[in-house]
């Protein structure tokens, strides 16, 4: 499928801009092993084929086991993630679909967050969900979702 615009052009002034907070949060205080799991969810949840296949890649290059990577869909049915790793996982989760019921549970999900992390991680690793989402929708605008 072609492309209907440009996703990586370095000229672009918004790829620059998300690829600038990119940098930022890799050399934030967020764990890589909690941000690989984070990003392989949220692009599972968004449908996003490229990503998804791309931070699969990434977190194995990292050491991530293969078993923890298959069962991540099902994290909440299994004790194979860490309470550190959870509670990342429930706070992407709800800020990827921010209904009522999310909402509710967001200060739930906060407080489970600083038994793990402090503010400063806290706000990173929201950003993160953030700029991985808009990674995700905007790759599937310009492909359509499909692998490329």
């Amino acid at each position: 499928m072609n492309a209907r615009f440009s996703l990586f052009d370095a000229a672009d002034p918004f790829f620059k801009g998300l690829q600038a907070t990119e940098m930022e949060l890799v050399n934030s205080k967020i764990p890589a092993s909690v941000r690989h799991l984070m990003r392989v969810r949220v692009s599972q949840i968004n449908a996003c084929d490229f990503c998804l296949n791309m931070h699969l890649a990434e977190a194995r290059n990292d050491g991530e086991k293969q078993e923890r990577l298959d069962k991540l869909v099902i994290w909440r049915e299994t004790d194979i993630f860490t309470p550190q790793e959870t509670s990342v996982l429930a706070w992407a989760e709800a800020l990827t679909h921010p209904s009522k019921e999310n909402t509710r549970q967001l200060p739930e999900l906060h407080a489970n967050l600083l038994k793990s992390y402090d503010a400063d991680t806290i706000r990173s690793i929201s950003y993160d969900v953030a700029l991985i989402n808009a990674w995700n929708r905007v790759n599937i605008g310009a492909h359509n979702g499909m692998e490329h």
